[in-house]
């Protein structure tokens, strides 16, 4: 039972935390982290744009399918008539916009919050393999250089977002170099 019970803490024990043992491995754990939100939050921008697009297209459609209804029931009504049935047909379809935009604010409001979550998730595990990686005998320009790392990952995995994927381009560009100086460093 005590076997399980250990197998169970070691394989929810955070992978990264168990496997930093240079300041080049502690770059790729959190490298990781990073970009799997930043993936995420990729994804979602597109498809965000996407629907945006489409949802221009689709208004654009019906607005040309009742301009096509109303000039076809024109033919046999009078103009009072066809003004109201012009009138009737663009507030169903003033409807139907209202509602397409109330479904996409909710939809974005999903992706937003799981890039949050992701954020979320990503900024303790690697706080834990920074803690993992001090565990160990380092040279104080070891120490240094990972705090250094650390400082930029942070400050740029909490700018990510569904509208900045990459996080903002300051935090951004700190951490590409923080990133390099490891790989520099690196033997």
């Amino acid at each position: 039972m005590s076997k399980w019970i250990l197998l169970a803490v070691v394989a929810a024990a955070p992978a990264s935390a168990q496997s930093v043992g240079n300041v080049a491995s502690l770059a790729s754990v959190v490298n990781d982290t990073r970009a799997a939100c930043s993936t995420l939050a990729a994804t979602h921008r597109s498809s965000e744009q996407r629907d945006i697009q489409q949802l221009s297209l689709d208004s654009q459609a019906a607005r040309q399918k009742i301009r096509n209804d109303v000039e076809l029931y024109s033919i046999g009504h009078g103009r009072a008539s066809t003004d109201r049935y012009m009138l009737d047909l663009m507030k169903n379809q003033s409807k139907l916009d209202k509602e397409a935009n109330e479904r996409g604010i909710l939809i974005n409001k999903e992706r937003n919050a799981e890039v949050a979550a992701c954020v979320s998730d990503a900024v303790p595990k690697g706080k834990a393999a920074y803690a993992a990686f001090k565990k160990g005998k380092r040279t104080p320009a070891d120490l240094n250089l990972a705090s250094d790392l650390m400082t930029s990952w942070l400050v740029n995995v909490e700018t990510i977002s569904v509208n900045q994927p990459e996080g903002t381009s300051d935090s951004n560009e700190s951490w590409r170099r923080a990133k390099a100086a490891v790989e520099l460093s690196s033997p």
